[in-house]
């Protein structure tokens, strides 16, 4: 768990960096950065945690001016994090000790001079670097050309490769080295078709594993009906149907997006009903439908009655998922004898600047729109 007392002496050196910037820093300053750094929760603080304190303050009825304040606010915090994320990486790498030779292996030549650090070695007595063979007596005539049984390398730079000629391979040989021109276009089209298989598994693996769909639908596996003013994509292999503690649970996966795992917008629709085929009460509601809520990470969850169901709740809450931050929407009601739960989740969409706050005001009110209309469709069959 992060300690949120540290974060009064980040907000201190924030004030004191955005001082430095020319920035104003009154108190609202300091409260605003002090509840991103509470809502990071430890983390650096990034575009998702801004986006998420204006939807709070959204929600509390602020004005523009506030939310553009806190947009321009955010976008400094995020700065200073990088800056001295990038200053407490900033840091050279120290000089190995001598005789650390893995560690010599991997200095790098400054690119200003090309020559290698003065580092002592420090080699025991009796070792050489080169070889372990005896020194060969002096020869009058130079060297005939390397062959493969020459003796042994000499390594001329520490940590730079050596300039070794090339070797002389008797003509049996030589002809190994040659490339056929057949064994190359064989290579290519082994490639070719490799590729193929691959494309195709990946198609056949993913091939109608989701419809679109729009309009009235009418699920015989959910065993209600329900109209989508707008399209989604259903995903058809993840339709579940279980029975456990006297209850029947069946539910279906809708989306946008690039699939099922990586969504801008997410609908999960689940029945309950007895397997005795008995009535179901609010109590039901309460108890079934809030047990669908588990294993969902949401923050600043709120539930109230929901108006259009007298014996219905609504919950409004921010789920964090795969990285990104979703709102959600949670509807729980009876309809004919099945309990239905409803779960919308919408990507939080941060304002690019001040000009953007109302498209994206209007965006999600359109979003909260859709998603009491699919509430209200909903029906048993």
């Amino acid at each position: 768990m992060a300690d949120h007392g540290n974060n009064g002496r980040k907000v201190e050196a924030f004030l004191n960096w955005r001082a430095r910037r020319g920035g104003g820093n009154g108190e609202a300053v300091g409260r605003i950065a002090r509840e991103l750094l509470d809502l990071a929760d430890g983390e650096a603080v990034s575009e998702w945690h801004v986006a998420a304190l204006i939807r709070r303050y959204r929600e509390h009825m602020s004005p523009p001016g506030a939310l553009r304040a806190i947009g321009e606010i955010g976008d400094d915090v995020c700065l200073w994090a990088m800056e001295r994320a990038a200053t407490a990486r900033g840091l050279a790498s120290p000089v190995p000790p001598a005789g650390d030779f893995a560690a010599l292996a991997s200095l790098k030549i400054p690119a200003d001079t090309g020559k290698l650090p003065d580092v002592d070695l420090d080699l025991p007595e009796g070792h050489r670097l080169a070889s372990s063979y005896p020194p060969k007596p002096a020869r009058s005539q130079p060297p005939p050309a390397l062959r493969l049984a020459a003796g042994p390398w000499t390594v001329a730079h520490v940590g730079r490769p050596a300039t070794i000629p090339p070797a002389t391979l008797p003509p049996e040989l030589d002809r190994r080295r040659k490339k056929s021109p057949w064994r190359t276009a064989l290579y290519a089209l082994v490639g070719v078709v490799a590729i193929a298989c691959i494309c195709f598994g990946v198609r056949a693996a993913t091939q109608d594993r989701s419809r679109r769909v729009e309009g009235p639908l009418s699920s015989k596996h959910l065993g209600v009906s329900m109209t989508l003013e707008e399209a989604w994509s259903q995903a058809i292999d993840r339709d579940a149907d279980e029975t456990k503690d006297g209850w029947r649970h069946r539910s279906s996966v809708f989306f946008r997006g690039a699939n099922v795992g990586y969504f801008d917008a997410e609908m999960i629709v689940v029945t309950l009903a007895r397997t005795d085929g008995g009535a179901v009460s609010e109590a039901d509601v309460r108890s079934e439908g809030a047990s669908e809520t588990v294993g969902i990470v949401a923050a600043d969850r709120d539930c109230s009655r929901w108006k259009k169901q007298k014996n219905g709740t609504l919950c409004n809450s921010v789920i964090r998922q795969g990285g990104r931050i979703y709102n959600g929407r949670e509807y729980m009601f009876t309809s004919g004898n099945r309990v239905i739960y409803l779960l919308t989740m919408y990507e939080v969409r941060r304002p690019k600047n001040s000009g953007d706050v109302d498209a994206t005001e209007r965006q999600n009110s359109a979003e909260m729109t859709e998603a009491n209309a699919i509430a209200e469709s909903i029906e048993a069959i």
